[in-house]
């Protein structure tokens, strides 16, 4: 009998585990999805202040705040690209958002 129970914890344990880890696996699927996540989908900005906004008010799948730790420029024909690199400040998921900075004047 105390195996059986014992069996039993186990199995409810591993299923709450696999639902957790599927959660978390989908969070991070839509993290990488959306608004600035590709150059197709690059956030027009009017100012580098619209950037450091957009990367403030972003937040990890986890939850957790993130910070730029790199950035740099690429020319796509006429339009002009910026992108960050991007942290969390607790998972240390890393993920590059793109700006569309055509607009920007220099």
């Amino acid at each position: 009998m105390t195996g059986l129970l014992f069996a039993g914890v186990v199995l409810v344990t591993a299923m709450v585990w696999l639902k957790r880890r599927l959660a978390a696996r989908g969070a991070r699927a839509r993290w990488r999805r959306g608004a600035g996540t590709s150059v197709e989908d690059a956030i027009a900005v009017r100012s580098f202040e619209d950037i450091d906004r957009a990367i403030a008010a972003r937040r990890c799948h986890c939850g957790g705040r993130v910070r730029a730790v790199g950035e740099g420029t690429r020319d796509l024909g006429a339009r002009r690209l910026r992108h960050a690199r991007i942290e969390c400040y607790e998972c240390e998921d890393e993920q590059r958002l793109y700006f569309d900075v055509s607009q920007l004047l220099q």
